[in-house]
């Protein structure tokens, strides 16, 4: 059964705010595991309920939804130039979705949705050194490695390297007729 992408609402609250208790999902959010001030509910809906277009490049959140068990992840649509047709991804996956098989059906799923539904050039993911499961999902995927940003984000103290990936429409649509022929 194929993954939905979809704007968050109010129904969601419940899951978004479970998603709260796990440090990946607040340094998602908010760049580092601490606990904010606000009531959970408020930061969950300040945070989603951005428009849609916002002037730092982000087009905002979009949930991850397997229609089967509800939403396993978020998506954010990130430093998007519809000039040049292109954008990042940030991927968050509850904690029982982040193996390799999991991992691979979302970040497919959101790279359909930026070439087949926004019609981009090029698509880019930047993941953390540390997250091996990505990386390898990204190189599975047909990704291409571009860069490291060398400890580009702080983690408990500590520096952690960035690694760039990127993907052309081209090579989408290439991998896209292999797997069909397969």
């Amino acid at each position: 059964m194929e993954l939905q992408l979809r704007r968050p609402e109010r129904a969601d609250l419940d899951v978004l705010v479970d998603w709260m208790s796990d440090p990946e999902f607040r340094r998602f959010l908010f760049g580092d595991a601490e606990d904010k001030a606000l009531p959970m509910g408020q930061q969950m809906m300040g945070v989603l309920s951005s428009g849609l277009a916002m002037a730092t490049g982000t087009v905002g959140h979009l949930l991850i939804e397997d229609p089967s068990i509800g939403p396993i992840g978020i998506v954010v649509i990130q430093e998007l130039s519809w000039r040049n047709r292109m954008c990042f991804v940030a991927l968050y996956l509850a904690p029982a979705q982040r193996t390799s098989e999991p991992i691979e059906r979302a970040m497919r799923s959101v790279i359909t949705y930026c070439f087949d539904e926004m019609n981009l050039h090029r698509a880019g993911i930047k993941v953390e050194a540390d997250q091996s499961d990505y990386l390898g999902a990204c190189e599975r995927l047909g990704f291409t490695r571009e860069f490291t940003m060398q400890q580009h984000v702080m983690r408990d103290g500590k520096g952690i390297d960035v690694i760039g990936y990127g993907m052309l429409r081209s090579e989408y649509e290439s991998a896209r007729a292999q797997t069909a022929v397969a």
